[in-house]
């Protein structure tokens, strides 16, 4: 195979429309991140270079050549698929969590689908775990060392940089810049490993793994909320300077939609441990407007305004008047404080009738001739 379509059938490997789930998975650094240990990129880049250097990826990036030796094996004799499959099970056993483990068996799996689907079934019922499987992968795709070790740490930070970017959270070219300050750690890891016994590393990626005993924590947080009930699926809810309408509730994390449209993702620990104000279950919402005048307008429409604000707010029956007053001088300007309580009212109906009111004083300022100023 020429360079050129080496080089393609490599992109195609590390690609993340790979159909394999490594996007949903962040080994991890969800709890890390929940926990303080991860809280920007600094020490993301800090958790990613060890883990390069002595975590399990480095373990299973050194076992990929003699897992395609074997492998290699296997398609001239089928029953040399013994030692990759032994190998294999060896690297599961490196990753101390559970979850971590089948997370692996379900990416090679998807990945082993996947290749059968375009022609180059796995040769006898193995069933491997990722590793096993990229090894496969790039047989298949006649990819050889160092690429191989270079594309297997390259998509490992890749999947764990797009974590970050939604956990840490991070913004997108802070990850790219990332991924540019480990691109040459990862060529020199996947040099040194391609040359490396997988049996004379030793694996101290503990951080992430032990992390993960943490969802037993979440489930007990997920029982708190459903019993509790301090929130429901539909309402909104403000926790660490957030407003949002709560999507899904589930086992580990709650889904959640701020006002700007976007998707907040929130572990169960977070919310039972912070306060959480339900919007939805407010009595009454007190609402403060406050606006200023040009002091050099005529008296008697400025001495108008709280009465006229008054008539305006008692129309909207959801609102419930409290006061209206001229507080301040600030420069040339008068500044007034507009006070009101809105009953029984969800977001959204809230939002209207605010606008209604606000857009109401407003026009009723136009008609008096007065002109709001710079506060």
């Amino acid at each position: 195979m020429n360079s050129a379509a080496a080089r393609l059938r490599l992109f195609q490997l590390v690609s993340p429309a790979l159909p394999v789930g490594a996007f949903s998975y962040s080994e991890g650094l969800e709890v890390l991140v929940q926990r303080g240990t991860v809280a920007g990129v600094e020490p993301l880049e800090r958790w990613l270079r060890a883990e390069l250097e002595r975590g399990a990826v480095a373990v299973e990036a050194a076992a990929l050549a003699a897992l395609q030796a074997a492998l290699r094996a296997a398609r001239q004799e089928p029953g040399a698929l013994a030692a990759a499959e032994e190998l294999d099970r060896w690297l599961l056993a490196q990753r101390e969590a559970a979850e971590v483990r089948a997370q692996q068996r379900q990416m090679g799996q998807s990945l082993l689908q996947l290749l059968a689907d375009l022609g180059s079934p796995l040769p006898g019922a193995a069933a491997l775990a990722w590793p096993g499987a990229f090894a496969w992968a790039a047989l298949c795709l006649e990819i050889a060392s160092p690429e191989l070790e270079e594309a297997y740490l390259y998509s490992w930070v890749a999947n764990q940089i797009s974590a970050a970017v939604r956990l840490v959270p991070l913004g997108s070219t802070q990850g790219q810049r990332l991924q540019l300050n480990l691109a040459p750690l990862i060529a020199e890891r996947a040099a040194a490993l391609a040359g490396s016994d997988p049996h004379d590393l030793w694996n101290c990626g503990i951080g992430a793994g032990l992390a993960l005993k943490q969802p037993v924590q979440e489930f007990f947080n997920y029982l708190t909320i459903l019993l509790d009930r301090p929130f429901q699926t539909g309402q909104w809810i403000q926790v660490n300077g957030i407003t949002a309408r709560v999507e899904r509730v589930g086992v580990r994390s709650t889904r959640l939609r701020n006002l700007s449209g976007e998707a907040v993702v929130m572990g169960n620990s977070l919310l039972t441990n912070a306060v959480v104000i339900n919007c939805d279950e407010l009595q009454q919402r007190r609402v403060v407007l406050r606006f200023a005048l040009a002091a050099a307008a005529p008296p008697q429409a400025l001495e108008q305004v709280p009465a006229r604000v008054r008539q305006l707010v008692g129309a909207e029956p959801e609102a419930c008047f409290e006061r209206c007053h001229c507080l301040d001088v600030q420069g040339s300007s008068l500044l007034y404080e507009l006070v009101y309580g809105l009953e029984g009212l969800d977001v959204q109906r809230h939002r209207e009738v605010q606008q209604r009111i606000t857009l109401g004083v407003n026009r009723l300022l136009q008609d008096l001739g007065l002109i709001l100023a710079a506060n």
